[in-house]
């Protein structure tokens, strides 16, 4: 929608929508769910499982290969399955004399191999910080600390941060990202100043706009003014701006009232800042309807398929549960589906799509007549 906007202002050759609507609106949105889009990617195109926190302090990567007999390709992984460092192959006996937390298998339950890293000339091993929140702590395990003693060294795994928790956050903790909520480095800085330029077109949205054209029209009036009307073609302005359009869209035949284009110019400010949350909302609604109705499905298909008909052992009821579950499936997912995601596809499409960009103040619409035809 606000894309459409940016097509009627170059067509209109509407410059004061052009730079004082569609580009805060742009960079209002961008700042925020823009971001929050490129978050989505980076989440879902890092591997989590070569990713980890170090002192507490930076996120590392480590390659999963397994580690040579000499270390000699660290960071790497050590051979997975064996409970103890000590009973690890050749290099054991190095990695023994570590401090103890160093090592991510518990007791009893060797699991894949734990990431060695190294950081200046000391080697770190993953911890197991399950259970254990002092491993979190920076004033305890810090690179400061770990330059000093090996015992405050710190490596672990980090977990994919929820990204409605960094949306929040983005808000309440400006310009602080935890480590382990750290997508990319210097995010915290990134969203301090996304968060001030989004603050920032704010007021760019509110104010210029109202402004030029009160001013636009002081400088008209001497000159006996020209008001557009609802039966009038836009006429373009000397420095490219419309006309019509700096009469804010009123098309009611009425004389430019400054204050009444300011009230105006401020009720869309409101309704947009605060629709970007909740039109990014109702278009979310069709992907939880959709994971709704395909739960339906799944759900049908163990009470059925599986309950009933594998269960009976009978070739004949599994044809039958079979056969019931796929006429129920077709009538949710595409029946209902379809029907439902129609209704509101065609309801966010006339009430948050068109309201971006669509006025109602052009040209009287004439329906054909044959009536009419005669008359002429």
């Amino acid at each position: 929608g606000v894309c459409c906007k940016l097509m009627n202002s170059l067509y209109f050759k509407d410059s004061l929508t052009l730079y004082f609507v569609y580009i805060p609106e742009m960079v209002f949105i961008n700042s925020i769910f823009g971001y929050l889009v490129l978050l989505i990617i980076f989440k879902w195109t890092t591997n989590w499982d070569a990713t980890y926190v170090l002192n507490n302090e930076e996120v590392v990567h480590i390659p999963q290969v397994y580690c040579k007999d000499d270390l000699s390709n660290v960071p790497c992984w050590t051979a997975p399955f064996v409970g103890t460092r000590a009973a690890l192959p050749i290099y054991g006996s190095k990695l023994a004399a570590l401090p103890e937390h160093m090592w991510c298998m518990a007791a009893g339950a060797p699991t894949a191999g734990c990431a060695v890293f190294e950081w200046q000339g000391k080697m770190i091993v993953e911890s197991n910080t399950y259970g254990n929140a002092t491993y979190f702590k920076e004033e305890a395990f810090n690179s400061e600390l770990c330059a000093a003693n090996a015992e405050h060294c710190m490596l672990y795994k980090q977990s994919p941060p929820s990204l409605l928790d960094t949306l929040i956050k983005m808000f309440m903790e400006p310009g602080f990202v935890g480590i382990n909520n750290q997508l990319i480095p210097g995010q915290g800085s990134l969203q301090g100043f996304l968060i001030l330029i989004a603050f920032i077109s704010v007021p760019t949205l509110l104010l210029p706009k109202p402004l030029i054209m009160n001013a636009r029209h002081k400088a008209r009036r001497p000159q006996g003014g020209n008001y557009g009307t609802v039966g009038e073609m836009p006429t373009m302005a000397d420095d490219g701006g419309s006309v019509a359009s700096d009469a804010g869209h009123h098309g009611h035949g009425e004389e430019f009232d400054f204050g009444e284009e300011m009230v105006h110019q401020m009720i869309h400010t409101i309704e947009y800042v605060l629709g970007c949350i909740s039109n990014t909302a109702s278009y979310l609604r069709l992907w939880a309807l959709s994971l709704a109705h395909a739960q339906l499905s799944e759900v049908f298909w163990e009470k059925t398929v599986v309950e009933i008909g594998l269960e009976s052992a009978s070739p004949l009821m599994l044809f039958v549960t079979v056969t019931a579950w796929s006429c129920f499936t077709f009538g949710v997912l595409m029946g209902m589906e379809s029907l439902s995601a129609f209704l509101h596809a065609l309801r966010l499409h006339w009430v948050e799509f068109m309201n971006k960009f669509y006025h109602g103040d052009g040209y009287k619409f004439m329906p054909f007549s044959f009536d009419a035809k005669d008359e002429d």
